[in-house]
């Protein structure tokens, strides 16, 4: 069983993790609208190369794949009789790569390290937090719950100041109060 973390003193184990799923995440979204075979293989040397950079041994490398051996080979069976031997042996680059990528971020950052990225990720922000948010759907949904009270509301105000009145006689105090998408 290859192991999460493996204690190293390199540039990449110096990193934080946030950098590193950063790089990570954007590395693997370009491997994958990387088109020429060449520069795909290329990027794949390239992260076995990080690997030697990270000071971890080869065999962490092979220990990295070997669980996707087996479906990579059968992908590639299938990609080369349903699209060719250069669209197979590149969905087999992109798969590796962003799986040897994705295994050196593991093997090179603590968990901890990692569980507080993500932890400051998934904290709610002021725009959008929870608190904000929070009772929106009610508020949104009519009584019956078939159509946002608050829009037909605002769509009944709307039609009114067309006609001449004034858009805010066209709610009563309470439902004008309770309306907050109006304005």
């Amino acid at each position: 069983m290859i192991p999460l973390y493996i204690h190293r003193e390199s540039l990449i184990h110096r990193l934080s993790a946030g950098a590193k799923l950063l790089i990570s995440l954007a590395a693997s979204t370009v491997i994958f609208f990387i088109e020429p075979l060449w520069l795909l293989a290329a990027a794949a040397c390239g992260i076995a190369g990080l690997y030697r950079a990270a000071c971890l041994p080869l065999e962490t490398l092979v220990l990295a794949l070997r669980p996707v051996l087996m479906v990579g080979a059968l992908i590639f069976v299938l990609q080369l009789v349903l699209a060719g031997l250069a669209e197979a042996a590149g969905t087999l680059l992109r798969i590796y790569s962003a799986i040897l990528l994705v295994s050196l971020v593991t093997l090179t950052t603590r968990f901890s390290d990692m569980l507080n990225v993500l932890t400051r990720l998934a904290r709610p922000r002021s725009a959008l937090s929870a608190s904000t948010l929070r009772g929106l759907p009610w508020r949104l949904a009519s009584p019956s719950g078939s159509f946002p009270h608050s829009f037909t509301i605002c769509r009944k105000s709307a039609k009114r100041s067309l006609r001449g009145a004034p858009a805010a006689s066209a709610l009563s105090e309470p439902a004008r109060s309770s309306s907050k998408f109006c304005a």
